[in-house]
């Protein structure tokens, strides 16, 4: 473009005047329509954004849904395998208070068995010196 106005009768020239300020026009509508698509690729941009930034957003809950379920699940596990092991610490102890008492009662009836055995060894003792006297006594009866 030639910027330069001429000089005319009464001032410049209205054509070149004209033609400067077309010229000046059209250099900003091609920057107008520049920008214009400009902000077009940036709007689209901007709702491409808008969707990966949602979809973002919705794996996110899930994420932390499925955390919190699984939190949930390792807090129950936890719980029942406390509850296991408190069952099965108190049916131990149930089960071994029983043997003792069993073993207590085998103990107590060994302790009478022996007793009833030394009972009979010394009746036995008893009846045997009793037959050995008599023994005696129908020997030196003999004699």
């Amino acid at each position: 473009m030639n910027n330069t106005i001429r000089k005319g009768l009464f001032g410049y020239k209205k054509d070149d005047v004209t033609a400067y300020i077309d010229s000046i026009i059209s250099d900003y509508e091609k920057v107008i329509e520049e920008q214009k698509k400009e902000i077009s690729e940036v709007k689209s941009q901007n709702q491409t954004l808008i969707a990966e930034n949602a979809e973002s957003f919705k794996k996110l809950e899930e994420l932390q849904k499925e955390r919190d379920a699984v939190a949930k699940a390792v807090i129950s596990a936890e719980l029942r395998a406390k509850k296991i092991i408190e069952d099965a610490e108190e049916e131990a102890a149930t089960i071994k208070a029983n043997k003792a008492a069993e073993i207590a009662l085998a103990e107590e009836e060994l302790k009478k068995m022996k007793e009833n055995i030394n009972s009979l060894k010394m009746s036995a003792v008893a009846t045997l010196k009793k037959y050995e006297a008599q023994m005696d006594d129908l020997v030196d009866d003999d004699k």
